[in-house]
């Protein structure tokens, strides 16, 4: 069972002093239940599937399954990447190539020949980010692929430099950053904590 200090943590999480239906004795058991095995969740411990068939509703608990056979789908969908995504990220390997050639030329003083790899870095950036857009434009489901939006408006936050590019989800690059389907992943534990959360918020309110 857990403490009543668990209970007033959640609610105080929702920015709730008081419950906003009338819950019967045994809805308030089935809570206190609830909210325990959401503190545990959050906590990343393991709870029973016994204790989730017990507290959840039958609709509730087929939910942890249909929610987790999505995200075997997506970590699915990860692994076949498209061939324009594959094209793509050759195109800006070859580019990152270039501009850090330019840059060891640069520390070396050499300034003429830095900068016309500079230049040229430049402008492979520029053919793989119009490659990129127009694939995109074409196919919106690509952007799933993507780390940021491929906005090359002079309102976008891209910009012709390994750091400004767009990256793919599954790229290792340190500049890479979080979006795609890889924001949609989610762990075990993350499906269970969601579905467990909605389960109290059925019984809170009306």
């Amino acid at each position: 069972m857990p403490s009543k200090n668990a209970i007033v943590r959640y609610l105080e999480s929702k920015k709730l002093t008081k419950l906003e239906r009338t819950v019967s004795p045994d809805e308030k058991r089935r809570l206190a239940r609830l909210v325990g095995i959401l503190d545990r969740l959050k906590r990343k411990e393991n709870v029973q599937n016994r204790a989730l068939q017990t507290w959840l509703t039958a609709a509730e608990y087929n939910e942890i399954e249909d929610r987790w056979a999505e995200q075997r789908a997506i970590r699915a969908d990860i692994k076949d990447k498209p061939s324009v995504l594959l094209r793509y990220e050759a195109m800006l390997k070859k580019a990152i190539f270039t501009h850090n050639r330019a840059e060891g030329l640069s520390s070396k003083g050499n300034s003429t020949t830095a900068s016309n790899l500079y230049n040229m870095a430049e402008a492979q950036f520029e053919t793989a980010l119009e490659y990129l857009h127009e694939n995109v434009t074409l196919d919106a489901s690509l952007t799933l692929w993507l780390d940021r939006d491929v906005d090359i408006s002079p309102n976008g936050n891209l910009s012709l430099s390994p750091v400004g590019m767009p990256r793919v989800i599954t790229s290792r690059s340190l500049d890479k950053e979080i979006g795609g389907l890889e924001t949609a992943k989610m762990t075990k534990i993350e499906v269970k904590e969601a579905v467990v959360e909605r389960a109290i918020d059925a019984i809170m309110y009306v």
